[in-house]
């Protein structure tokens, strides 16, 4: 293996950190809770969010029924277990204190009280919140402190992390696991051991084990190998560990693989006849994720990022005087997560969405 340069070992998150830059981030992330409860809070119904039903039908199978086996496996066990541990935890405080507030059953169309919607989304809320401080942490570990707090402050700003953070769905804990994910990548990407590749290879099983599109998180850490290690033929083993212990992690949390493989194949004959129905290719879906950023984000996040993926490419072909080998991989890395995925989904796909309307006839 070849011995890093001294580039390789020296970082800017070693560097001492302003003061002000603590205070900032903690009120940031203090706002960005509140605001996130405070919408979590509206709506403490099946109506709000059409999607909420689908792990909540999961729920209903372990606490009502004591089912292990998911009723479904559209979304995978870590989008709905911590908040099956929770709402158990406030039944019991209800069956104890006859407070109602803690009771999560209702006479309600689908038998879950607000407290129940309550809880699942704060939940999430915290996934959200984390997911600044880790994106923080990204920024400080590769560029400085200031980038790291800007970075979070304007993921905080968009709509569209606000309501995944406040609703129950599994969106907003795969981005905090993918992006804790690529955080560990980049240890084991600047001083590689097998141990490092072990935690990205738990990291991914966890994404996947939240959502599907988890897989993601794979990507970095395979970049790292393609740009840093392809002549280290350890790296090369642990990688293959590291997938090895992905799958294991996802097993352990999804051990009823067939209801995973009988949902992944709906959705994955969904996609395909909906595409064919809608003439719809490869180069279509890479299309339609460009025209959902603009139509769901507006042209100015779209400029921003499209200015953003440019600004590294251009770090990553003409790097700055001050820029070490470690700062130039972070951002070969960092632009293999942004492109990475959405070729893969591309490559992989016909069909960019799915529609509700197959959902409803298939749950």
């Amino acid at each position: 293996m070849n011995s890093p340069s001294p580039a390789m070992t020296t970082s800017d998150s070693d560097a001492p950190q302003p003061r002000w830059i603590g205070v900032a981030l903690l009120v940031l992330l203090l706002v960005s809770f509140a605001l996130r409860a405070w919408d979590a809070g509206q709506g403490l119904n099946a109506r709000r969010h059409f999607d909420e039903r689908y792990p909540l039908k999961n729920i209903s199978g372990l606490l009502l029924h004591g089912e292990l086996r998911p009723r479904n496996a559209f979304y995978t066990s870590a989008s709905y277990l911590p908040q099956t541990a929770a709402l158990a935890a406030s039944q019991w405080l209800f069956e104890v204190t006859r407070y109602e507030p803690f009771a999560i059953y209702s006479q309600t169309s689908d038998g879950y009280s607000p407290t129940t919607y309550l809880i699942c989304r704060l939940i999430n809320v915290l996934y959200g919140t984390l997911s600044l401080w880790v994106l923080f942490l990204i920024g400080r570990r590769l560029y400085s402190p200031g980038v790291g707090l800007l970075a979070a402050a304007v993921l905080a700003a968009f709509g569209r992390h606000v309501l995944s953070s406040s609703e129950f769905k599994p969106d907003i804990l795969v981005l905090f696991l993918v992006t804790l994910t690529f955080y560990w990548t980049l240890a084991a990407a600047f001083r590689p051991t097998l141990r490092r590749f072990l935690l990205v290879g738990v990291g991914v099983g966890l994404g996947v084990s939240a959502k599907y599109t988890g897989i993601a998180g794979a990507l970095p850490i395979t970049a790292a190998v393609l740009t840093e290690g392809r002549r280290d033929r350890r790296q090369w083993l642990w990688l293959g560990l590291a997938g090895v212990a992905s799958v294991v992690t996802f097993v352990i949390l999804n051990p009823f693989l067939d209801v995973v493989f009988e949902s992944i194949s709906y959705l994955t004959n969904d996609y395909t006849v909906r595409g064919i129905e809608e003439q719809s290719n490869h180069w279509v879906v890479f299309e339609r994720q460009v025209q959902f950023l603009i139509e769901n984000h507006g042209p100015v996040v779209a400029a921003f990022a499209g200015l953003g993926v440019l600004g590294l490419l251009w770090r990553i072909v003409r790097p700055a005087p001050e820029d070490t080998r470690e700062r130039r991989l972070g951002s070969i890395l960092l632009l293999s997560l942004l492109l990475g995925y959405s070729t893969l989904h591309a490559v992989g796909m016909t069909l960019f969405q799915i529609g509700r309307a197959s959902c409803r006839e298939r749950v």
